[in-house]
Parts: structure tokens; C-alpha cells; sequence
């Protein structure tokens, strides 16, 4: 069960860096601050999701 939850979690990972990598690439195309708000809204989700990983899957972590 770990091993899925392992993989579930880079599944997400490489699914968050998609739209992020297309909206930073289209925001320095395009200068549009649409494109500039996805990246962000995309990189927090990035942040959020490995901290969650990191606080259940490594036992020191949490006592940073």
C-alpha cells in the first residue's frame, strides 16, 4: 500500500508541473497576468503537496 501511495504521489506531482510548466511558458511569451496567476496557484499546490508527503512519509520531518 505504500508503493501505491508512493506512486499516487508522483502521479500528482508530474500533474501539477504540466499546467505549470505551459502557463510559465506562456506568460513569458505573452506577458498575460492570467498565465502568471495559474503558475502561482499551480507552485502552491506543488509546495502543499510535498510538504504533506514529506510530514507523513518521513518520520523526522515533523520535527523540524
Amino acid at each position: 500500500m505504500d508503493f501505491l501511495m508512493f506512486l499516487y504521489n508522483i502521479l500528482l506531482l508530474l500533474l501539477y508541473s504540466v499546467p505549470l510548466t505551459l502557463s510559465a511558458v506562456l506568460y513569458i511569451q505573452k506577458k498575460k497576468p492570467g498565465y502568471l496567476y495559474t503558475s502561482i496557484l499551480f507552485i502552491s499546490f506543488m509546495v502543499d503537496h510535498i510538504l504533506l508527503y514529506m510530514t507523513e512519509y518521513i518520520p523526522w520531518f515533523f520535527d523540524l
